[in-house]
């Protein structure tokens, strides 16, 4: 099953279990800034990822071109999550809550609560401070 992509009042990504590494489907709300990076891919039909082996190569050209020291996709997700709570954007569990990991132990069981309002205001949060960089 393939990621989909909304772009209504509360656009989103939604990924399908199968493709998340804790095999539960999860819904990543996208900021106005995801948005607007989005919204000209998807109205020309265009894939907006083509895949991992897409991204290897085109990254591998943007280190070289830039100089800078090789990263993986894995860094750049700890270094979002680390930002976001370093600058209060959302308590812990909210930064838990975007990775989609799993609830540990009795918080597992009983707490269901998806989250989506306070993961899209962290995440708009977020995207704001990148673009004021």
């Amino acid at each position: 099953m393939r990621s989909e992509i909304i772009l209504d009042d509360q656009p989103r990504i939604i990924l399908p279990a199968e493709r998340t590494k804790s095999s539960r489907a999860h819904t990543v709300p996208l900021s106005s800034a995801a948005t607007r990076i989005l919204k000209p891919y998807l109205a020309n039909g265009d894939a907006v990822f083509n895949g991992f082996a897409a991204f290897s190569a085109a990254k591998a050209e943007l280190d070289a071109e830039l100089g800078i020291a090789p990263f993986v996709l894995h860094d750049l997700r700890r270094s979002a999550a680390s930002w976001i709570a370093e600058l209060g954007f959302a308590q812990p569990h909210i930064v838990e809550a975007i990775l989609n990991h799993s609830r540990p132990e009795v918080q597992g069981v009983y707490n269901r609560a998806g989250y989506q309002k306070e993961m899209r205001s962290a995440l708009t949060q977020w995207a704001e401070w990148i673009e004021a960089l």
